[in-house]
């Protein structure tokens, strides 16, 4: 594991999130804007509290800015949707539901294909 990659993708993510260092460290605990500044301009390796916090501020996860790699479940992509849902209201999100389902193929069967929650309900 390189610093020198790391802070490389930190950089990357810091530019997809249209944000900047300053912004980021507003999301991080006990790590100031001078500290991260020292820390990317010497290569030093962060501790594992601060990648963390580094990788939910940015909204992607550890693995990625380590490897540079998106080893999870999700896709970077499919992480951001997931981001933006969870902060719609109730309402917004049912809209969303409804709409993905109606884009979904219909069965041959001809009844559509139903999420988890609409089979509870």
């Amino acid at each position: 594991m390189e610093a020198k990659a790391i802070w490389k993708n930190v950089r990357a993510e810091i530019k997809r999130n249209k944000t900047t260092q300053k912004k980021l460290v507003t999301h991080l605990e006990g790590i100031s804007y001078e500290n991260l500044q020292q820390q990317i301009h010497h290569d030093r390796l962060p501790d594992a509290v601060e990648i963390f916090q580094i990788a939910r501020a940015l909204n992607t996860t550890v693995e990625f800015l380590i490897t540079g790699k998106d080893i999870g479940e999700f896709s970077r992509e499919e992480r951001t949707v997931i981001e933006k849902y969870k902060i719609l209201s109730d309402s917004n999100k049912n809209s969303v539901r409804l709409l993905i389902d109606s884009m979904l193929p219909v069965p041959q069967g001809g009844e559509a294909i139903q999420s988890n929650q609409e089979k509870a309900s």
